[in-house]
């Protein structure tokens, strides 16, 4: 269940990476297509959020490193910081919230690096294992 759980952590974080493009393609449809912003929202709220639980949740499953599994969290945590800065365009400090795509630049490193890390991990055994290092 564990080499299970470690291929699906692999398959989650790489799925993230491409929810991200999307997203991103998503807001630039909104800016110059004329498209609306909910399809934006939406797919944040929902695709996004499910995804990077899905890496943190996985790669806890497959009994990943310490560090791997702090790492698989930072997808989940730069979710929540968007989610904030994108909170800030109803308040007076609207600046704030133009931060909001240099934090889909950072959302999209982090995913690339947890996306990359988590192909060490698929087939080996789990920290603690006989046979691990």
């Amino acid at each position: 269940m564990q080499a299970l759980m470690r291929r699906l952590h692999q398959v989650f974080a790489w799925l993230f990476v491409g929810a991200v493009l999307l997203q991103v393609f998503l807001a630039g449809l909104a800016i110059f297509d004329g498209w609306s912003w909910q399809d934006h929202i939406t797919w944040g709220y929902t695709g996004l959020a499910l995804i990077a639980l899905l890496v943190l949740v996985s790669a806890a499953a497959g009994r990943l490193p310490r560090s791997a599994v702090g790492w698989a969290a930072l997808p989940l945590l730069g979710y929540i910081g968007q989610i904030v800065l994108a909170g800030f365009r109803f308040t007076e400090s609207t600046a704030v919230a133009a931060l909001h795509p240099v934090g889909a630049l950072v959302v999209f490193w982090i995913a690339v690096v947890v996306a990359r890390r988590a192909g060490r991990f698929v087939g080996s055994p789990p920290e603690g294992a006989p046979g691990a290092a």
